[in-house]
C-alpha cells in the first residue's frame, strides 16, 4: 500500500512558481519594472526548482516488511521508518512541538530492546487510520491513545 498528495496538493509549488515567472514575465515588458520583472523570474525559477518536485515525490509505503516515508527536497530526500520484523510494539501519543502545534510522535520498539522515535509527516499523519490497522493485521501491537502528550 502506498500513499501520496493528492495531485491538486502536489502542484501547489508548481502553480506558484508559474505565477511569478508569469508575473516576471509580464513586469519585463515595461521598461521601468524590467529589473522588478527579471528578479520575479529568478525566484520563481529557482522556487520552481527547489519546491516544484517536492510534493510530488513524497510518498509513504508500507508492506509485509517495513512502513517507509520518503519526503522532503527532492535533492536530499529525508527516509524514515522501521522493519515489520523487527518491532515488538508501537506507541503513537500527541506531542506539542515548540509552536504549541499538536502532532504525533511514534515510539517504534525493536525486539532487541531499542526505541526509536519517529515524527511522522503530515503524509504519514494523515494515513494513521489506514497504517494502524495495517500493522495491527501484520501482528506489530499498536498502543494509540488519544490526547496522551509527550513532553
Amino acid at each position: 500500500m502506498s500513499f501520496a498528495f493528492p495531485i491538486a496538493i502536489s502542484m501547489i509549488p508548481v502553480a506558484i512558481a508559474a505565477v511569478l515567472l508569469l508575473l516576471g514575465f509580464a513586469f519585463t515588458m515595461k521598461a521601468s519594472l524590467r529589473v522588478g520583472g527579471y528578479v520575479l523570474v529568478g525566484i520563481g525559477a529557482l522556487f520552481g526548482l527547489a519546491f516544484g518536485p517536492m510534493l510530488l515525490m513524497d510518498k509513504v509505503t508500507i508492506n509485509e516488511e517495513f512502513v517507509e516515508q520518503r519526503t522532503g527536497f527532492w535533492f536530499a530526500q529525508t527516509v524514515k521508518g522501521f522493519k515489520l520484523s523487527d518491532v515488538s510494539r508501537i506507541e503513537i501519543r500527541k506531542r506539542l512541538d515548540r509552536h504549541g502545534i499538536e502532532n504525533d510522535l511514534w515510539k517504534i520498539y525493536y525486539k532487541d530492546s531499542g526505541v526509536q522515535e519517529i515524527d511522522p509527516g503530515d503524509l504519514w499523519e494523515m494515513n494513521t487510520d489506514q497504517i494502524v490497522p495495517f500493522l495491527e493485521r501484520e501482528g506489530v501491537v499498536v498502543d494509540r491513545q488519544h490526547g496522551t502528550q509527550i513532553k
